[in-house]
């Protein structure tokens, strides 16, 4: 005939769901012991979410399935504990896919986050600059200005300018597709008039290189 109350107490990471048996819900159970009693005590561990981290370098962008992970942009998430992961890897215009290091190796990308998890993407650069020499005029002995567009996937490139037996070469620079550049150039009082040409090339920090691209130049 004795009473007794049992008190439900969960840890930390885990949580209280209730009776079962002689008790049931959720709030103290109290039995009365004049015959065999069973109870049963529900506790469920509260979920718990695991940090994933990705780094990409080269140009392209990676994401994720389930969604939670697009880099570059959104390169860091807490995913529930066990979840399956796949990364993909989506390669920029003029790039191709190197490869997974860190928690992801080879081609493919599939985990389990069960802890945390690195990984990183690699992309490489694979396609030349493309240029394009605009048509110039010139005062022989004066200056002008020899125009070139240039498309380079990455955005950075070097151009070389090339007028007869001379040639001048920028430094890597940032340049835009829509662009138009020109280089400075001092056109020799002996010239003689009429039409010439010059050409340009362009190349990239992954050492590709345009062919040569020429345009006329007109001496007056």
């Amino acid at each position: 005939g004795t009473m007794i109350a049992l008190y439900a107490k969960p840890e930390r990471d885990s949580t209280f769901e209730g009776w079962s048996g002689a008790c049931t819900g959720t709030e103290r159970c109290m039995v009365t012991v004049d015959s065999l009693k069973r109870v049963t005590a529900r506790f469920r561990p509260a979920d718990r979410t695991v940090f994933a981290s990705l780094t990409v370098t080269g140009l392209g962008m990676v994401t994720s399935r389930p969604s939670g992970l697009r880099c570059p942009g959104g390169c860091q998430g807490d995913f529930p504990e066990g979840t399956g992961l796949s990364l993909l890897a989506h390669p920029g215009p003029g790039s191709r896919f190197a490869g997974w290091r860190d928690d992801c190796s080879g081609r493919t990308c599939e985990l389990v986050v069960d802890s945390e998890k690195f990984v990183s993407a690699a992309f490489v650069d694979v396609r030349a600059p493309r240029v394009r020499a605009l048509p110039t005029t010139g005062t022989r002995g004066g200056f002008t200005r020899l125009r070139y567009r240039v498309n380079e996937n990455t955005g950075v490139a070097r151009v070389t300018i090339r007028v007869g037996r001379r040639s001048v070469r920028t430094r890597f620079r940032r340049l835009a597709a829509t662009r138009t550049y020109s280089a400075r150039w001092r056109i020799a009082r002996s010239a003689s008039l009429g039409a010439h040409r010059f050409c340009v090339r362009a190349s990239d920090r992954s050492r590709h290189t345009s062919r040569w691209n020429c345009a006329a130049l007109t001496i007056r």
